[in-house]
């Protein structure tokens, strides 16, 4: 029926075959498992609520792992440590099939993912052999979990093998967001763009997708497309912090202010530990013109995350804004050992050495600015003026 185009009727057939036959947990799994790939969480959920209560079987507790993982995809803030939570649902339901079912393939799949997904790339490099073993290399739901993973593991050389074979043993929007994944990973965002869109025509509800796409665009300062993309994947899922936090960072690079400071707002309302969306809030505080309000967050954020070098950064603006210009080269300084590809920072602290007649400690700043782009004119002019400097001394 649903081939012929009679989707309705589709439906209505498989409502009636449910309850003609409600004890077929088979049954029962299989369509949960179609409203779940058609983004109909909560109907696939409902599906699962109604199974008689001595009903037990592995495919149902496949089902309801898939279903926590679809869940975490619309849920997570970015942080590992609310991912870690998200997912660990998913790891006891594909647990308990397994203890049902030792020998169930894509119950092992499963595992894998949300185990590569948690970081756990051993245990889930044991899992997904496992299920290679049991599923056959014909699998392309194994290879493409293999480039997953191989992603993760920095080797793209294995990745690009694994999807590579994957498109000899099918097809489908997947392969083009794998090879996406390869090309963020290789430092191409352009070609990364081009496999998410290819992605996102055939399967527009994929989250990841969108939520990489958006990730590239961002990468390539393109703010408009990005913030486009996010009120698309807020449409799909409102609860996605990460698609929050990014139309927020897309909404500060287009001087939205106001907008992007709610918007961090509501991230750390969910999340407080959000190291990045603290330090944006006080970015946004700054550009406000309130720069009493930025110290807080920052300095949160620098408790959080020592290493951050964008919040070093903003503190070191804080400080320049008040006038406490050794404070503030102190954090530009902290910034650059953070992050030598920090830029902003360098010249910051090159302007500092610089309007401090530091000439030497100067010189050496702008040398470091043009390392990182050798056209800065504002760098170019201000070495000129050292060197001339120097050489009247």
């Amino acid at each position: 029926l649903a081939e012929s185009g009679d989707v309705m009727a589709a439906e209505t057939s498989l409502e009636k075959a449910i309850e003609k036959h409600p004890m077929d947990a088979e049954l029962r799994s299989t369509v949960a498992s179609r409203r779940l790939a058609e983004g109909r969480i909560e109907v696939a959920q409902a599906l699962l609520d109604g199974t008689p209560p001595n009903i037990d079987h592995p495919e149902l507790h496949i089902v309801e792992g898939r279903l926590h993982l679809a869940r975490a995809d619309r849920r997570r803030d970015g942080t590992g440590e609310t991912d870690q939570l998200l997912l660990s649902s998913a790891i006891q339901s594909f647990q308990a099939a397994l203890q049902l079912n030792r020998e169930l393939g894509v119950a092992w799949l499963g595992l894998a993912r949300t185990q590569r997904l948690m970081k756990n790339l051993d245990e889930a490099s044991e899992s997904l052999t496992r299920a290679k073993r049991l599923l056959g290399d014909t699998d392309s739901s194994c290879s493409i979990e293999g480039a997953l993973l191989a992603i993760d593991l920095d080797d793209i050389h294995a990745a690009t093998r694994y999807i590579d074979a994957a498109e000899i043993q099918g097809s489908g929007p997947t392969i083009a967001y794998v090879r996406g994944n390869i090309a963020i990973k290789s430092g191409d965002a352009e070609r990364a763009i081009a496999m998410y869109t290819e992605t996102l025509n055939e399967r527009p509800k994929h989250i990841r997708a969108r939520l990489n796409r958006i990730s590239c665009y961002l990468g390539l300062d393109q703010a408009v497309e990005a913030k486009d993309d996010a009120n698309i994947l807020l449409s799909l899922a409102p609860e996605l912090a990460v698609a929050v936090f990014a139309k927020a960072d897309a909404q500060s690079r287009l001087g939205e202010w106001e907008e992007a400071k709610e918007g961090f707002q509501a991230v750390l309302e969910r999340a407080p530990h959000h190291h990045m969306a603290l330090t944006k809030l006080g970015a946004c505080f700054l550009a406000l013109d309130r720069p009493e309000r930025a110290e807080g967050p920052i300095n949160e954020a620098l408790r959080l995350a020592p290493d951050h070098a964008d919040a070093w950064h903003q503190r070191g603006m804080l400080y320049l804004s008040w006038g406490k210009y050794e404070a503030a080269l102190s954090d530009f300084e902290a910034a650059i050992r953070a992050d030598g590809n920090n830029l902003d920072a360098r010249v910051q602290a090159a302007a500092i050495h610089h309007a401090s007649k530091n000439i030497e400690q100067a010189s050496a700043a702008w040398r470091g600015v043009l390392a990182l782009d050798p056209n800065h004119p504002l760098a170019r002019q201000r070495l000129q003026d050292c060197e001339q400097h120097l050489a009247t001394l």
